[in-house]
């Protein structure tokens, strides 16, 4: 036999042999650890995904032609600020916390209360401080006519899992 043929054969035989060794190696491994394989497939599939959603109410309006536009804008800028204070904690359930709430001519919050809550001291409080945090929002538009308004303020928090 040639020099070059037996070194052919001679890689090819490693091969097979590091091939089937590894294969050895995998099966122990897998039959080793089986349970926590099966565990970690089980955590794998089951998501949790979170979604959360406010909604804003005012129960004053302005009466003035060219608020509604100004005024859609301001309420907008309100919520966004909400939203974005908004940091719920990871609960394993859904819930929802309505709270009411006044803004001054100066854009200060006057007062604040919870009308709904979401049965959760966690959730509830999470929604208490992205307002407090939001605090002071931009002033009231000038055409706005009255010298505070009350908002309701829903925030919706969604826990869906699937296996």
């Amino acid at each position: 036999m040639n020099k070059d043929k037996a070194i052919t054969l001679t890689i090819s035989a490693v091969v097979v042999i590091l091939a089937i060794a590894v294969a050895i190696g995998g099966n122990f491994l897998i039959n080793k650890y089986q349970d926590k394989i099966k565990e970690f497939d089980k955590k794998e599939k089951t998501t949790t995904t979170t979604t959360t959603t406010t909604k804003t109410t005012t129960t004053k309006t302005s009466k003035s032609s060219k608020a509604p536009q100004e005024f859609q804008t301001y309420m907008k800028n309100t919520q966004v600020k909400i939203k974005s204070n908004w940091q719920p904690p990871a609960d394993e359930k859904s819930g929802q916390v309505i709270m009411s709430y006044k803004i001054n001519r100066n854009g200060e919050l006057e007062s604040f209360k919870i009308l709904k809550s979401s049965g959760s001291q966690k959730l509830d409080e999470s929604a208490v401080n992205s307002l407090k945090k939001s605090s002071p929002f931009e002033p009231l538009p000038k055409d706005f006519k009255g010298d505070d308004i009350d908002v309701q303020f829903t925030f919706d928090y969604n826990v869906k899992k699937s296996d």
